[in-house]
Order: structure tokens, then sequence, then C-alpha cells
């Protein structure tokens, strides 16, 4: 049984990588942005404070050199401009991550619905979405 589910594992791993790959080398905006909602359900902050600075952001939190690689490039091929790698030794989970943080790069990841498929995620990053209008 565990060989069996080790196998599936292996080959579901290697199917995702081959269409991510794929996705990346034709620059398929569509199957990107379903891949990256995927990964962002899973791995994936948004916060909202108001305290003193009104800090927006957005995480892809990635440990993995090559998966980050291709977070980011595929972030990039949707549109997005300004993306920042943090350092696990200045952040409080002390994992890396890619992050977000300006108003065209969150409404990007709107109109491709990156961040909608988990209910209190998607409730935080429409706050910061409102927060703009206002």
């Amino acid at each position: 049984m565990i060989f069996c589910l080790s196998y599936f594992f292996n080959f579901f791993i290697n199917l995702i990588n081959k269409v991510f790959d794929e996705a990346i080398k034709s620059k398929d905006k569509k199957t990107l942005a379903l891949i990256l909602k995927g990964y962002f359900a899973g791995d994936g902050s948004v916060s909202h404070s108001k305290n003193l600075t009104d800090r927006r952001q957005v995480d892809f939190l990635c440990n993995d050199h090559e998966l980050r690689n291709k977070l980011k490039k595929s972030l990039e091929i949707v549109g997005l401009k300004n993306l920042k790698e943090t350092d696990p030794i200045n952040t409080k989970a002390h994992t890396h991550s890619i992050r977000i943080y300006n108003k065209n790069d969150f409404l990007i990841l709107k109109e491709y619905g990156i961040l909608d498929l988990i209910p209190k995620k998607r409730k935080i990053f429409k706050r910061i979405i409102n927060s703009y209008v206002c």
C-alpha cells in the first residue's frame, strides 16, 4: 500500500512539474494563474495591518530554491513587477517567500483570481483592495 501511494505521489509531482514547466515556457498566463492559485491556497499568506504602517502584503512561502524561481517567473509572466524575496533570518516565520506589496500587483492578482480559493484569505485580500478605494 505504501509503495502504491509513493508511486502515485511521485507520478503526480512529476506531472505537475511538467505542466508547470510547459506553462512557463509557453507563457500561458491562464495555466500559470491556476497553478499559482492552487499553490497560494496551500502555502500563501495575505495580511493587512492598519496599526502604524497600514501594511498590506501577500506572500508565497517556499523554501525550495528551484520552485521559488518557478513561482517568481510565473508571477512575472502574469504581469507582476515588484516582487521581493524575503530572507528567513529577517522574517517571523523563518522561511523564504516571494512578497508582493503594491497596488498594481494586487490588481493583477485580483484580475486572475489567484487569491480567491480560500475564503479567509479572499476576505483579507478584498479588504486590502477596498482600502485603496477609500
